[in-house]
């Protein structure tokens, strides 16, 4: 208000931003922010089927904590303690590694809120020049948890 007359003042004059967010900086923000809005977004969207592949490349990567975040609450604990002594093997420099190899991973069942999916394929280890490969024929449960599919096998 100057003299007693409102002024109005353009829109982009009051969204400038000033001080420490410089316009650059506040645009990487908002960037960040839809990126991780996106990301929410595709993981709650995947299909149970498309869980459990995440979970196997996880598993297969030794990234324990991607795997405990596929999994209901009742088994993150048991993935953590299985998967992170493998990491700190590889980590330490020894020469372990497993790769899953012809995957198929087919949903069999869906009520919304339980599903059933089969995997098969097979699992090579590598550990200390050795090397193991096995049959997966594998039924996994996938559980609505808090809005999105989780792997909860009983």
């Amino acid at each position: 208000m100057a003299n007693g007359v409102f002024v109005m003042r353009p829109l982009s004059e009051i969204l400038r931003p000033s001080g420490p967010f410089t316009s650059v900086r506040l645009r990487v923000w908002l960037l960040l922010g839809v990126v991780v809005v996106f990301l929410i977004a595709c993981e709650a969207k995947q299909s149970p089927a498309e869980v459990v592949r995440s979970f196997m490349i996880a598993v297969e990567s030794l990234d324990a904590s991607r795997a405990e975040s596929l999994v209901c609450q009742a088994q993150r604990a048991g993935v953590r303690e299985s998967l992170a002594p493998l990491g700190d093997v590889a980590r330490a420099g020894e020469t372990f590694d497993m790769n899953f190899d012809d995957l198929v991973i087919q949903e069999q069942s869906n009520d919304g809120e339980v599903s059933i999916v089969l995997v098969r394929g097979q699992l090579t280890f590598f550990f200390l020049g050795q090397e193991d490969t096995q049959a997966i024929d594998e039924v996994h449960t996938v559980v609505k948890e808090s809005g999105r599919w989780v792997v909860c096998d009983p």
